[in-house]
């Protein structure tokens, strides 16, 4: 097996660990237990961490190894917010440049998220569901440097700690409803609108996700 293979095996591994909320926002990520777990050597485990370091998962600091990043309430506002508005602006002047096949990939998408609802709760599945639809509508522009720099920016790592707290945030519904809001304002081809919907969705995930990020951090609820 390739050295990349054994990389994103332990890259899985860890990104599976947060999901289920046994590696924590700031601890430590032990080289010795992930050997220990997966039987791989340290070599692929140190690339996997110098990655998931420069993607913003983990803070890697020589000498002292890796851990989960903690990102502060104002981090995880400004990165959603950040994402909302480089989403929308990117679709929505992308909009004359959606076709019939594109819509029909983001209605498979759609679809997905309506049979998921019905599932038992999977976070990997939930992940992967959410990042098809909006890497679906950001490959649609032809400026490929606004899509890679969008693709690098998307709020992976809060999701990471949104998500273990997805059951409590939103109901059953809420995976296909919210998406399908954005799907709509697509449809309308108007940039405003489309640029209002993903603003709100985001502005919706910053909210609760900052929740419950003071929650963690502080034992307790706070309005916001």
């Amino acid at each position: 097996m390739r050295r990349g293979t054994y990389r994103q095996q332990v890259i899985d591994f860890i990104k599976t660990k947060i999901l289920a909320g046994e590696l924590k926002a700031g601890e430590r990520v032990k080289e010795e237990y992930i050997a220990a777990e997966i039987g791989f050597s340290h070599i692929p485990i140190r690339e996997a961490l110098l990655v998931l370091s420069r993607d913003g998962l983990l803070h890697f600091e020589d000498n002292k190894g890796a851990s989960v990043i903690k990102p502060s309430v104002e981090e995880i506002l400004a990165d959603y917010a950040i994402c909302g508005v480089m989403e929308g602006y990117i679709v929505g002047t992308s909009l004359p440049l959606f076709t019939k096949n594109d819509f029909l990939k983001i209605e498979a998408v759609l679809d997905k998220m309506a049979e998921f609802q019905k599932q038992p709760l999977d976070l990997n599945r939930l992940s992967e569901l959410d990042f098809k639809f909006h890497d679906l509508l950001i490959s649609t522009c032809d400026n490929q440097f606004l899509v890679s720099f969008a693709r690098k920016n998307q709020a992976k790592f809060v999701h990471h700690f949104f998500l273990p707290f997805w059951e409590d945030t939103f109901c059953a519904d809420n995976l296909f409803d919210r998406h399908l809001k954005i799907y709509e304002a697509i449809k309308t081809k108007d940039p405003v609108a489309v640029e209002t919907a993903h603003r709100d969705h985001y502005l919706e995930c910053a909210r609760r996700t900052a929740k419950y990020t003071r929650l963690l951090y502080n034992g307790g609820f706070a309005s916001i």
